[in-house]
């Protein structure tokens, strides 16, 4: 014990001696490796990022049908976006092409993830960054409903194709995997439809869902689904609410099943949604603004409203404004959880969700 001691005093006054001896280039010192730094968010590294396609017109219809489809007067399932929920598991999209937009370059990356059965997809190395954030997109086309699930008895929802649609969630894919990505499929029998007859029935010309989505004619189209306060995953329509933008043309949507009313003909899509001219709210929960003119890369401010008032309720309820792009070419979807007054914000959010820290 002794002599290790003694010998390491020895050796500490050696290296001190050669210290006030001579000052070492810390390049030539054999002791200290020279520092190597490194950038926060190095070149090449990257993210797996995976979700789900899911079909919001379908899970509507699905929860507009559930009770009639059982004899009941309300529906006993849950709106929830959740694996194991009929509800749900019915609207997933299997075969769907998904990418994400990358708003440093204004396009999409050169990766594609396809949904399999479940309606799940993953793109395997996404560039880590946390600014500027990704939008995941799915880039349209056919698409698959399960229709052929036999968990609960609820109709077939009608499938054709689905257009570009942007979902505003933006990722910020700092961390090694990015978990729950909704990637928003939207239909052209269903919503995009009924904007078409909307604007072909009051406009001077007909509108078909391709002109909608014709940058020479028209400069985009925002969807906007409005739910009850609650998590994320709770898809409860809030009747009475509207969307304010400061600038373009407000449609308030509606649903009724298909060829029920034959009054609605002229203006109902094949999937049952409508938009009747005038109407100041909507009383699903569902509001499309159209975009008229050439496309601009100033983003339009939207407002959600909640115009009923129900003390008890807590409402009327509100939503901080949103200050979007209007991306040409494409349908710009976005989900507004109303906000009750006695909402606390979550205090931990995980890495792997990949939401941006401002």
């Amino acid at each position: 014990m002794r002599r290790a001691i003694f010998f390491g005093t020895i050796l500490g006054t050696a290296l001190l001696g050669v210290s006030c001896d001579k000052q070492l280039d810390p390049a030539d010192s054999k002791l200290y490796p020279t520092p190597v730094f490194a950038t926060r968010e190095p070149e090449g590294i990257t993210s797996r990022l995976t979700g789900y396609a899911v079909d919001p017109e379908a899970f509507f219809i699905n929860l507009a049908n559930c009770g009639p489809a059982i004899g009941e007067v309300e529906c006993p399932l849950p709106p929830l976006y959740n694996e194991g929920i009929p509800l749900f598991n019915h609207s997933i999209v299997r075969d769907a092409p998904i990418t994400v937009l990358d708003l440093g370059t204004g396009a999409p990356l050169d990766q594609t993830g396809v949904t399999g059965p479940t309606g799940v997809f993953t793109l395997p190395k996404v560039p880590s960054r946390e600014n500027p954030p990704y939008f995941v997109m799915a880039k349209g086309g056919p698409g698959v409903l399960p229709n052929d699930l036999q968990d609960f008895p609820l109709p077939p929802v009608d499938s054709d194709s689905y257009v570009p649609t942007i979902t505003f969630r933006p990722i910020a894919p700092a961390h090694s995997i990015c978990v729950g990505i909704e990637a928003v499929q939207i239909s052209n029998i269903g919503i995009m439809e009924a904007i078409a007859k909307n604007l072909s029935l009051t406009g001077p010309n007909t509108v078909t869902v391709n002109d909608l989505l014709n940058p020479a004619k028209y400069a985009g189209v925002s969807i906007f689904w409005m739910f009850r306060p609650g998590f994320g995953y709770f898809k409860a329509p809030v009747e009475g609410s509207t969307i304010e933008a400061s600038s373009g043309q407000v449609l308030n949507i509606e649903w009724a099943p298909p060829g029920a009313d034959p009054a609605l003909e002229p203006l109902q899509s094949k999937r049952g949604f409508f938009a009747p001219p005038g109407a100041p709210t909507s009383s699903i929960g569902l509001v499309a603004v159209v975009h008229s003119g050439p496309p601009s890369a100033e983003p339009v401010t939207f407002t959600a409203k909640d115009t009923v008032t129900d003390v008890p309720n807590l409402r009327p309820w509100s939503y901080p404004p949103l200050p979007l792009p209007v991306i040409p070419g494409a349908v710009f979807y976005t989900t507004v959880q109303f906000l009750a007054s006695d909402f606390v914000p979550p205090s931990f959010i995980p890495p792997s969700a990949c939401a941006p820290t401002e």
